[in-house]
């Protein structure tokens, strides 16, 4: 009897001690994080103000980036246009699974066109 009433003031006290650890971890945590002089506010917004000159900055790399997608898109319909328009996408048998290809795919695969 005495074991069970020491097994379960165990099971009771126990996990309330493993919840005010993480408290008091959580509590420290968020002592790190929060400023509390005004210094620290400060520094902490001079720290938010750089980041958006350096947002600002990367913008003409985002610029490039489109430009050159817009070129590559360009470059894809001119190609395109060149290629054959006799060259039209078909339902083709290869073996024994019918894809929907273009002709010319259709007769490099060895395949039936339907």
């Amino acid at each position: 009897m005495r074991r069970a009433a020491l097994l379960f003031a165990l099971l009771v006290v126990a996990p309330g001690c493993f919840v005010l650890d993480e408290l008091e971890a959580g509590r420290k945590i968020m002592e790190q994080h929060s400023p509390k002089t005004e210094e620290q506010r400060e520094a902490a917004r001079s720290k938010t103000s750089s980041t958006s000159s350096d947002k600002r900055a990367g913008e003409g790399l985002v610029a490039q980036v489109q430009s050159w997608i817009a070129k590559q898109k360009s470059a894809l319909e001119e190609d395109r246009a060149a290629a054959d328009p006799d060259d039209v996408p078909i339902r083709c048998e290869i073996r024994g699974k019918m894809h929907f290809v273009r002709k010319s795919d259709c007769q490099l695969r060895g395949g039936h066109i339907l």
